[in-house]
């Protein structure tokens, strides 16, 4: 059962072909920094749509998934008061922890 899941799953892959966010971030999970460089641009990005209605100026912002930590940094270099980040993933959480404190 488990390899006719799998081959299904590459036929929707092969009809379905991964758009240029999916390979610039198959490219980004290469390296702990390039991934935390890949969620700070991508948050940037989202960032610029929504500006109007996020003020990050003194407010506390809670980022739960934060990843390796990329968006935690945009959000403090935006003038939040505090940032606080959860992941599940140790390592995720234990990577946002090192690139908070410049580790």
């Amino acid at each position: 059962m488990r390899d006719l899941v799998v081959q299904f799953i590459l036929l929707v892959n092969r009809l379905v072909p991964a758009t240029s966010v999916h390979t610039a971030l198959a490219e980004a999970k290469r390296t702990v920094r390039a991934y935390q460089q890949w969620e700070y641009e991508e948050i940037k990005r989202i960032y610029e749509d929504f500006e109007p209605y996020w003020d990050l100026e003194g407010k506390t912002v809670l980022d739960v998934g934060c990843g390796l930590g990329g968006k935690l940094l945009f959000y403090a270099e935006g003038g939040a008061r505090e940032v606080v980040g959860i992941d599940l993933r140790l390592f995720g959480a234990a990577s946002a922890g090192r690139l908070a404190s410049g580790r």
